[in-house]
């Protein structure tokens, strides 16, 4: 079975009845995204627009975009 959320950021989830463990694939198309786990962040971040965790058990996900941080240019002296 396979389930689809949301417009973007898109969670697909494959089930399977008799195993708890799989893949979660977490595609927003856009790289450099933080993923949690439980409220726990991943070691990685998306490549590629995705993310792919082996998982067991339940987990609740999140994510959150790297916001760039640039300082101000200073005028010439």
């Amino acid at each position: 079975m396979s389930e689809s959320f949301g417009a973007a950021p898109m969670l697909t989830a494959f089930l399977k009845t008799d195993v708890n463990a799989g893949t979660l694939i977490v595609s927003t198309g856009q790289d450099g995204v933080r993923v949690f786990l439980n409220g726990k962040e991943y070691r990685r971040l998306t490549s590629h627009g995705q993310l792919r965790v082996p998982i067991l058990g339940k987990v609740a996900v999140r994510v959150a975009r790297v916001a760039s941080r640039t300082s101000p240019s200073k005028p010439p002296t």
